[in-house]
């Protein structure tokens, strides 16, 4: 069993502001707990992540990559940001739900 962490998430009030304001201390704080907690993938959930996706995620993986050495779980409907965090992920990470559209696979 594998325990995924998905505190790491923009609709948290904490984490939607940091990123907003692309604020690392409480990322780096909530992936520390995370993997603190026991966790053995970290989630990034970004939604949509309509505005700027490609370059918050590609932050966001930096930031938690250089914070804990744990994989990471990615998270969002856009498809330019999805392949952004893949390249900017080290190792191999999880892609956290595609839809089964031709297009988005």
């Amino acid at each position: 069993m594998l325990l995924i962490g998905e505190n790491l998430n923009v609709i948290s009030k904490k984490i939607g502001d940091a990123l907003k304001q692309r604020d690392p201390v409480p990322i780096k704080e909530m992936a520390l707990a995370q993997a603190k907690a026991g966790m053995d993938i970290i989630d990034i959930n970004l939604g949509p992540a309509r505005k700027e996706g490609p370059g918050l995620i590609e932050w966001v993986v930096t930031i938690v990559q250089d914070t804990v050495d744990l994989p990471l779980s990615l998270d969002t409907t856009n498809i330019e940001a999805m392949e952004a965090g893949l390249r900017a992920h080290r190792g191999k990470a999880l892609i956290n739900s595609i839809s089964a559209r031709p297009e988005r696979i």
